[in-house]
């Protein structure tokens, strides 16, 4: 975990890893253009991410993934609607940005 080095006497401050911030940051690094599949916990974008920040936990369910980033976690990574869902790490920045 990230630990910002403070002087004496200042508050030590740690970074979420399953923040918004933590997953936008991740989405940044990854090819806009490539998909991933929401049906499949182990391989989808939120356990990739959570794979590549190394928590330990990283097949969620489905309610799980409903509570992430206030509440707002389904529309992150599964955008508006159950057909023609844009499930690329692209997109899903796109979706993140606009609820943070």
């Amino acid at each position: 975990m990230f630990v910002d080095e403070k002087a004496p006497g200042e508050q030590q401050t740690n970074a979420d890893p399953c923040a918004l911030s933590s997953f936008m940051a991740w989405l940044k690094m990854q090819p806009a253009d490539t998909a991933y599949d929401y049906r499949k916990s182990d391989t989808c974008v939120v356990a990739q991410w959570l794979k590549g920040t190394n928590v330990i936990r990283y097949n969620l369910g489905a309610e799980e993934v409903n509570r992430l980033f206030d509440g707002q976690g389904a529309f992150v990574i599964w955008g508006k609607g159950s057909t023609n869902r844009d499930c690329t790490f692209g997109a899903a920045l796109v979706r993140a940005r606009s609820v943070s």
